[in-house]
């Protein structure tokens, strides 16, 4: 390898690196901004999620290994600006990502969805996530009959961030950067 060629993929890597910190601070900006403004939704806790469109780019430009570090990372980051570390919310937050990724993970490996459809699964994955994390953390059993809701609003909510992830994709370099 050439003095050139070094350089060069450590450009790339520095690129990488940069590129990944600029979608997790910029999601967890929005996701904190997020709790600050209520909906006009009159169903608590209900949240539209714009900051899983930077979860789905990076699904889409780094995989999924990554996906789960972004996710983790950003449940960790944002905690910790709020206040809510290691507290319920940030179980329940837990709980939601890890479902959430999960099943984006997966329909994105078998390539069985669109990325409209893998963010709509995403999120009814973090409503299924979040509905468990209740009956775990605060021993709620009788939340469950508010999943079908969170479902048809996780369909209208995922659908609307999957376009989104969808319109900002293509303004990311082409070329996929990860593994």
């Amino acid at each position: 390898m050439s003095l050139t060629q070094s350089s060069d993929n450590k450009f790339i890597e520095l690129a990488k690196i940069s590129e990944f910190a600029l979608l997790l601070a910029m999601a967890c900006v929005i996701q904190f901004f997020e709790t600050l403004v209520p909906l006009p939704i009159p169903i608590p806790g209900v949240k539209i999620g714009l900051a899983n469109s930077m979860t789905i780019l990076i699904l889409y430009r780094y995989g999924r290994k990554r996906t789960w570090q972004f996710s983790f990372a950003r449940v960790v980051i944002v905690s910790l600006i709020t206040g809510s570390f290691l507290s319920v919310p940030f179980w329940l937050s837990l709980c939601g990502a890890i479902v959430s990724v999960g099943m984006m993970t997966t329909t994105y490996r078998f390539r069985a969805l669109s990325i409209i459809g893998v963010s709509m699964l995403g999120a009814i994955g973090h409503s299924v996530g979040q509905i468990f994390g209740v009956q775990i953390f605060l021993q709620i059993p009788q939340v469950i009959i508010y999943l079908p809701v969170l479902i048809v609003i996780s369909l209208i909510t995922g659908s609307l961030i999957g376009w989104l992830s969808l319109q900002l994709l293509p303004l990311l370099n082409t070329k996929k950067v990860g593994n």
